[in-house]
């Protein structure tokens, strides 16, 4: 009978149903992130390198390819970090509270620059703070 047929389960239904799930919250937890291309507006999102290793491996542990969005946040995690192993120097010495190295202004540049040519669609905030770091020196 048809109320039966209402009861019935396909097999792996609830663990589909389990994984759209997952990727629903992913998206809607991210969104602010994953969503858009920003590069050519003012009010793009402001991520640290932290927050994308977070965003990518919580996409990563969902078994299940969800096409661009993942590839997307990967390959600015990527840009990231090589930014951040380049200049990761720079960003230890002009954190708050830091006794270091003297730091030149042109080097503060050269960091921000890169970063905004070459990290993906998101402004990064370690790059953000060196170039509020700039403003307050200029």
């Amino acid at each position: 009978p048809a109320k039966d047929k209402e009861r019935w389960e396909l097999d792996g239904e609830s663990d589909l149903l389990g994984l759209i799930s997952r990727v629903d919250e992913w998206f809607e937890t991210y969104k602010e992130f994953i969503e858009g291309d920003c590069r050519r507006s003012d009010g793009r999102a402001e991520v640290s390198i932290a927050k994308l290793r977070e965003i990518v491996q919580k996409g990563d542990a969902i078994q299940v390819n969800f096409g661009p969005a993942s590839l997307k946040m990967a390959k600015v995690l990527s840009q990231a970090e090589k930014w951040y192993a380049k200049y990761e120097s720079l960003v230890v010495a002009c954190r708050p509270g830091e006794i270091g190295e003297k730091v030149a202004l042109k080097s503060l540049k050269e960091a921000v620059e890169d970063a905004n040519e070459n990290v993906g669609v998101l402004d990064l905030k370690e790059a953000n703070d060196l170039g509020d770091m700039v403003e307050r020196i200029e």
